[in-house]
């Protein structure tokens, strides 16, 4: 008798166990189910209506943009490969070494657009990209090189001598601004009075002496106006379906 109570009582407490269990199941799809409603919700494309309006002001609609996602839809592509994907990633690296920093000196590239695989792209080419491109935001990155001077002289300034790639016949300007007057700064044996420079396209010479440590060289794009690098924005235009 008593090993039949016990039998009931240890039955009804597996049961509300289990219905315990359920509840919670069920608790945490819905939960899921709500979250991802809410998210899809709030989810449409006017930041990428933002960017491409960036892309208008930016450049000019014959200029072409380097953008390994394919998701831009109105500039000229740099190369037959316009989007590469985990095959070609995986199965032409050596071909992508070789012909995307080709592509982008032949057509005269000053934009880069960074997908959300870019960390997949051959090390070559990253390496490539992220020093001739800097970030004009998350989402745009516009040509132009980095500076670091260092080993200071007897007077106890930085200094560095280093290239300059131009992409294209272009003006070029100096940021900050004020790294001209607070130093020397000499393109092909030139010294600098102001911070913009028109240069023609190919390599050029560059001797710096002066109090900054880091400077940049950079595209002066359409709307003329000078722009500071933003180093360490998030990616959002790129999206994996």
């Amino acid at each position: 008798m008593y090993d039949l109570v016990g039998s009931c009582i240890r039955g009804l407490g597996a049961a509300r166990a289990l219905r315990a269990g359920l509840v919670l199941a069920l608790a945490a799809v819905l939960s899921l189910a709500w979250l991802e409603l809410r998210e899809r919700g709030a989810d449409d494309n006017s930041h990428q209506h933002e960017v491409l309006a960036r892309l208008h002001h930016l450049t000019t609609p014959d200029d072409p943009v380097y953008d390994n996602s394919g998701g831009y839809v109105a500039r000229p592509h740099v190369s037959f490969f316009f989007f590469t994907d985990a095959t070609v990633r995986r199965l032409l690296p050596d071909l992508l070494v070789r012909e995307m920093p080709a592509a982008i000196l032949r057509s005269g590239c000053t934009v880069f657009m960074p997908d959300i695989r870019f960390p997949s792209l051959p090390s070559e080419l990253r390496l490539f990209v992220l020093t001739h491109f800097q970030p004009y935001d998350g989402d745009i990155y516009l040509w132009g090189q980095r500076y670091d001077a260092g080993d200071p002289g007897a007077a106890g300034t930085l200094s560095t001598r280093a290239e300059f790639l131009a992409v294209r016949d272009a003006v070029y300007f100096v940021e900050p601004g004020a790294v001209v007057s607070r130093g020397s700064l000499a393109i092909d044996g030139r010294r600098l009075d102001r911070p913009e420079i028109r240069l023609a396209a190919g390599i050029h010479r560059l001797e710096y002496s002066g109090p900054d440590r880091q400077f940049y060289l950079l595209w002066l794009p359409r709307d003329g106006n000078t722009w500071t690098p933003r180093p360490g924005l998030p990616v959002r235009f790129s999206r994996l379906f």
